[in-house]
């Protein structure tokens, strides 16, 4: 299980004053940071997305017969803004695909390559994003038996369209310019676009954000790893 306080016992917390507003046509909150000047940190984003996120289990959302033993799905599982989605999991199959729901045609297929990282985390990580956009919808994460090329599971989620969609891209244009404008860097930059979605309860965006650095920190990779460890123990991964 996590143990945040043990490696980020110097980071500060994060305290935010959160109004809301409800988009139309929608039942959806959508945060409103009212303190801009807030100093952010791992040790708060962690919590704020590991205290709300559900359990990994093979409930029955989840088809194509049991789970594998050593699988655990990380992100995305919910509905998400970013519409390339880095698809990223541990052990399990290397071969997935993506397909609308409810439909058999998969739109793709790709064998990942392993992702290792300083922390030599074990089940290995498997890192894919998606090759092209992919419209506003509902689709299925596809787990392909490898050798037979049999579906194992799919696990759905969703690409958020509407007005819901263009007030985020919106805040998120006005974020990246002030970052831009700030000489932000790397990890930081991940931490803001990772805490900005969090306040809008898009979780699994959070995690994109952390996954989408290409030359991360030995922090952030630990960040990585903890997160892993949390949301897969419920899963039972060796």
């Amino acid at each position: 299980m996590l143990n945040a306080k043990g490696v980020f016992s110097g980071c500060l917390f994060v305290t935010l004053t959160i109004a809301s507003a409800t988009l139309p046509g929608s039942s959806m909150v959508v945060a409103q940071p009212a303190i801009a000047q807030a100093q952010l940190s791992w040790k708060g984003l962690i919590e704020r997305i590991l205290g709300r996120k559900e359990p990994r289990d093979g409930g029955p959302s989840r088809r194509g017969g049991p789970r594998p033993p050593d699988l655990c799905w990380l992100t995305p599982t919910e509905t998400v803004w970013h519409n390339r989605p880095t698809f990223v999991w541990l052990g399990g199959s290397r071969l997935m695909g993506v397909r609308v729901k409810g439909e058999d045609t998969v739109l793709w297929q790709q064998v990942a390559t392993t992702n290792m990282d300083a922390t030599k985390s074990s089940p290995a990580r498997y890192v894919v994003t998606s090759e092209a956009p992919l419209p506003p919808g509902n689709y299925e994460w596809l787990f392909f038996d490898q050798t037979t090329r049999s579906l194992q599971l799919s696990v759905p989620f969703q690409v958020m369209d509407g007005n819901q969609r263009a007030l985020i891209t919106a805040d998120l244009a006005k974020l990246d310019a002030k970052l831009n404008a700030s000489g932000t860097k790397g990890d930081a930059i991940a931490l803001q676009r990772a805490n900005f979605f969090a306040e809008r309860r898009l979780w699994s965006d959070g995690m994109q954000e952390i996954y989408a650095v290409k030359k991360p920190s030995a922090e952030l990779q630990q960040v990585a790893h903890e997160i892993e460890q949390e949301i897969c123990a419920s899963k039972s991964v060796p």
